[in-house]
């Protein structure tokens, strides 16, 4: 790093030891002396939008996900009463579709297993009539 000239943000940087819980509970060192600074290790880490856990499981990521979706879900009702039914429903559907798509290739490899509950939530919030009483 020093060759290019380039320097390590110790506050920017995320650390996570990978291991099942029964390794990460055997765990005593939670920070790492490098030679500039100090990094605390982390119980999740983030990368280019996608939210990683110790344990590498995907729960973090949907979680992530299902907050980021409420979130449009509650800036819309500003705007819905000067919205169309079919015009709000197209909002919804554009928001919530681009946030499931935005890194979650992830989750494909989930193929086969019953998605978490926070998933269908999300899902039943985003496609489905429930809709309208989330954005009372």
């Amino acid at each position: 790093m020093f060759t290019y000239r380039l320097k390590l943000n110790a506050e920017k940087t995320q650390l996570i030891w990978i291991g099942t819980g029964q390794q990460l509970a055997k765990l005593t060192v939670n920070q790492l002396q490098l030679i500039n600074s100090v990094v605390e290790f982390d119980s999740t880490a983030t990368n280019l939008g996608v939210v990683l856990g110790g344990q590498l499981s995907m729960s973090q990521q949907v979680t992530a996900v299902c907050r980021s979706c409420f979130y449009q879900l509650r800036q819309l009702k500003s705007v819905k009463s000067s919205l169309t039914r079919e015009a709000l429903h197209s909002l919804i559907q554009a928001f919530i579709h681009c946030r499931f798509d935005y890194c979650n290739s992830p989750l494909a490899a989930w193929s086969g297993q019953s998605l978490p509950s926070e998933t269908s939530v999300c899902a039943e919030h985003g496609c489905s009539n429930g809709v309208w009483s989330a954005l009372k």
